[in-house]
């Protein structure tokens, strides 16, 4: 937004995912010396969301509004007044650990445990730029016509799979009657492969004309190997019930927050060829991707919220 071209305001928009539920399923021997433990847990989460940005349709340079990606902002683009974005993550994390209890204090219990973590963490992030009004000319550009069909889809997919150790400590304290507070923290660091790919598909009523009814590009990365460390904690409260002939239960409501730095990689265009000014020159509005460069970005997958969880001894 702003008068253009030289007092431009950009405004990111963000995609903010909802809480979605997730799960997290095993299994735990506490060996005959009530001391040594093995478990085995299994972490899912998949989750989506959307959001998109409609601009003011006008074409008045001195008030104009418009959206584009952050690798295209030239006089080209003003003409571009929708962006429509889907966001989804799969993560899954297995774990197999070794356990080794302390009590302390009859209050007090604490397990400290380590194995082996083999983690995936998959992003797919799908956005379309749409809804071309044309635009006037400008001392830099030619004008552009409006263009319904129009439509210019970037998809970026993020795909990682590792291995390695991981390290944690749980403290459970009890109150009174079987109610008290916890605190977990699980450390990990994996390497893995990591495979990047962005797709670019783009229609409009110039490609039609030439014989082209879409447009198809793409950016590859070889794949890499990638290291990963994170964390995962947990701060709560729980509930241990023990009767006649029934199982023992442990109830915990809590609060879980987790991070795995670099566990998300992008590749995104950085510089594009820079059009001309004739009619001829191909230019972002065709549905052209001219790459000069781009860039490999490693982001952090984080995930938090509320969670519940039930414990049940069999024996």
């Amino acid at each position: 937004s702003g008068i253009q071209p030289y007092y431009q305001s950009w405004h990111y928009q963000a995609l903010k995912p909802d809480y979605s539920p997730g799960f997290e399923v095993g299994s735990a021997y506490l060996f005959p010396d009530n001391v040594h433990q093995a478990s085995l847990n299994w972490v899912h989460l998949n989750t989506r969301d959307t959001s998109f940005k409609q601009a003011a349709r006008t074409t008045q340079l001195s008030t104009i509004e418009f959206v584009a990606p952050p690798f295209e902002q030239r006089p080209p683009v003003f003409g571009i007044k929708r962006a429509d974005s889907t966001v989804t993550f799969n993560f899954d994390s297995i774990e197999l650990n070794a356990a080794r209890m302390f009590e302390p204090h009859p209050q007090l219990r604490a397990r400290l445990y380590g194995g082996i973590n083999v983690l995936r963490i998959k992003q797919r992030l799908t956005t379309i730029f749409s809804d071309l009004v044309g635009v006037p000319a400008t001392a830099y550009s030619y004008a552009l016509p409006p263009d319904p069909a129009f439509s210019f889809q970037l998809q970026n997919t993020s795909d990682y799979i590792g291995v390695g150790p991981d390290l944690g400590f749980n403290v459970a304290y009890t109150i009174t009657h079987g109610m008290g507070i916890l605190g977990e923290f699980l450390g990990t660091l994996t390497a893995g492969n990591m495979s990047i790919q962005d797709k670019f598909t783009s229609t409009s009523t110039r490609l039609a004309t030439l014989g082209i009814g879409t447009s198809h590009q793409e950016i590859t990365v070889p794949d890499t190997t990638q290291v990963v460390p994170g964390f995962d904690g947990k701060l709560g409260l729980f509930y241990n019930y023990v009767g006649i002939n029934v199982p023992q239960l442990t109830l915990e409501l809590g609060y879980r927050f987790a991070s795995y730095i670099h566990g998300i990689s992008s590749v995104n265009p950085s510089t594009l060829v820079q059009p001309g000014t004739i009619v001829a020159t191909p230019e972002f509005s065709t549905g052209t991707m001219a790459i000069v460069s781009s860039e490999i970005k490693n982001q952090a997958f984080n995930f938090n919220g509320p969670y519940i969880k039930l414990n049940v001894a069999l024996a």
